[in-house]
């Protein structure tokens, strides 16, 4: 029997313009959406996945934390887009109109709920640089049964969070650009889903529930070497004890 948990997947888009496209962000998104659907990503059900048109307003994005908080016990916020970093506001995440939000405001919207915060974007000190890419698509179905097993692994280690926990994993360090490609989207979240699937069919590999921190471990040493050092990942907000999961294996 499925232990019941209120959790939710917030994605946000910012393609770019016509002039300026980000054309991996649509790959980012689809690949995204189906890792988390599958057994590996925590057997995510559809109506737990909200995918934010790219036109999406910042009142939209509050307006989903103060529609959500009462209910729900976890999150995990994708961004997918521009991103900038200046000394008075810190992060900076870019939407398709020009105006951004912060990482403080996403850590006001959630209002100490256990939160992981995963972001493929450049970390350019403004003005805004701009750049991002690659990976492959994930794809695993299993029946009901099958998934139940999964979505309670996985609900078993967001239980153990602790009240306020908001850990961040981003694509690049301060000042630097994101890689992307069209073809296979930005190179961070194309390093954490192949590592992450990796993991999933190597039949060496141990069962059990993969965290963030160690996904992001292997993505980062994979984005870096491709980059020759130029877009290192960074992720902040967890301890060795509790850090927020990212791939099931059983």
């Amino acid at each position: 029997m499925t232990v019941q948990m209120k959790r939710r997947v917030l994605i946000i888009q910012n393609p770019g313009t016509i002039k300026e496209p980000l054309d991996g962000v649509k790959v980012d998104v689809r690949e995204m959406r189906g890792y988390l659907h599958s057994l590996a990503g925590g057997a995510w059900e559809n109506d737990e996945i909200t995918i934010l048109p790219p036109d999406t307003e910042v009142e939209s994005i509050r307006d989903f934390f103060n529609a959500n908080n009462r209910d729900v016990q976890y999150y995990l916020i994708y961004f997918t887009g521009h991103g900038s970093y200046s000394e008075s506001s810190g992060s900076k995440y870019w939407l398709a109109n020009d105006t951004v939000f912060t990482l403080d405001n996403l850590k006001d919207w959630v209002n100490d709920i256990p939160t992981l915060f995963i972001n493929d974007c450049c970390q350019g000190v403004e003005p805004l640089n701009e750049s991002v890419a690659e990976r492959k698509l994930f794809s695993i179905t299993a029946d009901a049964n099958e998934r139940e097993k999964y979505r309670n692994a996985y609900n078993d280690i967001i239980r153990r969070l602790s009240k306020g926990s908001f850990c961040v994993a981003s694509a690049a360090s301060l000042d630097e650009e994101a890689g992307e490609s069209s073809v296979n989207g930005g190179y961070y979240t194309s390093a954490l889903l192949s590592q992450a699937k990796h993991l999933f069919t190597n039949p060496e590999i141990n069962p059990g529930v993969y965290m963030i921190t160690c996904i992001h471990s292997l993505a980062a040493s994979q984005v870096e070497e491709r980059t020759n050092g130029s877009q290192i990942p960074e992720i902040s907000g967890y301890t060795r004890t509790s850090a927020p999961p990212f791939m099931v294996k059983l």
